[in-house]
């Protein structure tokens, strides 16, 4: 049986833990990769949102973008307990809206595009950071994104 390495940023763990000691409903998808969220979560109330947990200094997958962006419910970046409850507690607020998905798929696309007159680009391998991510997302379109840091 081949056994692969779940890669899990620091607050991960503690961030489950703290939404189940609150009484969230939490699946941590961490081990399926597939550029799935880290995790769903949902409260008393009903509503469920897909949660991608990083750090500042973090990477996204380009592919992780893209399923958020093209995922139909509420999703969202959360860098703490309060970013997921956030997110889960009001979504109209904090989940990403439609013009912000558009915006992630653009941004998506021009870094392929960049990778693309280097070499080869793959969307599950190309990588970009937090801070250009966020970067890019504020100067190109004049939108910020809540990635969950100030």
């Amino acid at each position: 049986m081949k056994h692969t390495r779940v890669f899990r940023d620091s607050n991960h763990l503690p961030i489950v833990a703290d939404l189940r000691r609150d009484n969230y409903g939490v699946i941590d998808c961490a081990a399926l990769g597939q550029s799935i969220p880290d995790i769903v979560v949902a409260n008393q109330d009903g509503n469920t949102a897909l949660v991608e947990i990083k750090l500042p200094e973090g990477r996204f997958y380009l592919s992780q973008l893209v399923f958020l962006a093209k995922w139909q419910g509420y999703c969202g970046f959360a860098q703490t307990t309060q970013d997921a409850k956030n997110i889960v507690d009001s979504p109209d607020d904090y989940s990403l809206n439609k013009r912000q998905r558009e915006v992630i798929l653009g941004i998506v696309a021009e870094d392929l595009t960049d990778v693309g007159r280097r070499g080869k680009a793959s969307l599950g391998k190309e990588q970009i950071t937090v801070k250009k991510f966020e970067r890019l997302f504020e100067e190109k379109y004049g939108v910020k994104i809540d990635t969950g840091y100030e």
